[in-house]
């Protein structure tokens, strides 16, 4: 069977322009509703891969610093944000006081018809109350906002900045209680210092033994779990103490690399006041605002440590990868429940402390030994 193809009839010029419109907007629309429809699907894709856990594994020192600089990294805006909160308002009112300070002093030709004693105490009152209620601020309110925010990125889990310091605050009595109980033991543990022979190795040992145990995992159990004090109190002295060595290593290396961090812009800051001597006023606030900015900085950085040191013991001792690879709900006091605050296993422990406290008093011994010794030969043999 024969089909006859009968050519189209031409359009006219006007009625083409028309279709060639109409078609170009219909491939721009199918167009712009299929790149949408590509970009939800990346999106959902990438949300949900930023929403799944990392790799748990067991992580060495170095690995725990290079895993908080690249947590930094990646919410560097959020955490730095969380650090200025308490930082910036603290900083400026301690240089405000430091210069109630500074003044009295720089010009007193300028305060000679006033009471100059009074300005110059009032300023050392104020600045000692500011640093106090910083000091307060910055460890039981900003580092377990910065642990909590921290943590939950680490997670995939979503986390703000008010979600974060509404955390913290809503926590803030227990943490409060914890940096008391801290205080009043290092106290009782610096009179116990000036007992000879066991006051003077002992006392120093259980320091390092308890601030590594109560300051490091505490604010990221009392924050990324809701347990009562006492449970939170004894879990993070467990977990603590079962990664003793690698927390007291990590808190050492976070210091030297604060150290680093901050010595050069501190040192520009020295130079910067001494060469504005005539204008104490302004070189002191150049100073609190350079101290201020590194400590935004870098305290972060910590505070990522901190929740990765967390997670990372809860790695070791409890497996936590593997109930988050089974579905499970993990159950945070199971083990520490049952461990005791002081095992056999931590006496090696406290023996080294000792041992460490007691190495600087032997090698100042035997310095001064060595120098007397050679002091005597040198006079004997008449040199």
């Amino acid at each position: 069977m024969l089909h006859f193809i009968t050519p189209e009839p031409e359009c006219k010029p006007a009625s083409c322009q028309w279709r060639l419109a109409a078609a170009w907007i219909w491939g721009v629309v199918v167009l712009y509703f299929h790149s949408m429809s590509a970009k939800t699907l990346v999106d959902t894709t990438n949300k949900t891969s930023l929403q799944q856990p990392p790799r748990l594994r067991p992580m060495g020192v170095a690995d725990l610093l290079d895993a908080a600089v690249q947590l930094y990294r990646k919410n560097f805006i959020k955490l730095i944000t969380i650090a200025a909160v308490v930082i910036v308002p603290v900083s400026i009112l301690d240089a405000l006081t430091r210069m109630l300070i500074v003044l009295p002093l720089s010009s007193p030709e300028q305060y000679l018809n006033q009471d100059s004693s009074v300005i110059l105490l009032a300023g050392q009152g104020l600045n000692l109350l500011v640093s106090l209620v910083g000091t307060a601020a910055l460890y039981t309110l900003m580092i377990p906002a910065l642990v909590w925010a921290s943590g939950r990125s680490y997670m995939g889990q979503s986390s703000g900045i008010w979600a974060a310091y509404k955390t913290a605050l809503r926590r803030w009595p227990l943490m409060a209680v914890v940096v008391f109980l801290y205080l009043a033991a290092i106290a009782g543990l610096s009179i116990a210092w000036i007992v000879p022979c066991i006051g003077w190795l002992g006392a120093p040992a259980l320091m390092l033994f308890v601030s590594v145990n109560m300051l490091t995992l505490l604010p990221a159990v009392l924050t990324l779990e809701n347990g009562s004090l006492i449970n939170s109190i004894k879990r993070g002295w467990v977990l603590a103490k079962h990664i003793f060595w690698r927390a007291a290593w990590f808190m050492l290396a976070a210091y030297f690399f604060s150290t680093a961090v901050t010595s050069g812009p501190s040192a520009i800051a020295m130079i910067i006041f001494l060469l504005l001597a005539d204008n104490m006023a302004l070189g002191t606030a150049i100073n609190a605002g350079l101290g201020a900015l590194m400590a935004v900085l870098y305290i972060p950085i910590v505070g990522a440590g901190l929740a990765l040191l967390y997670y990372d013991a809860r790695v070791r001792l409890e497996a936590f990868d593997l109930e988050l690879m089974a579905k499970t709900e993990p159950q945070p006091e199971t083990y520490s429940r049952h461990v005791p605050w002081v095992a056999n296993k931590d006496w090696p422990t406290l023996l080294i402390l000792v041992g460490v406290c007691l190495a600087p008093i032997v090698l100042c011994t035997l310095a001064f030994l060595l120098m007397a010794g050679l002091g005597a030969f040198l006079e004997a043999t008449g040199g």
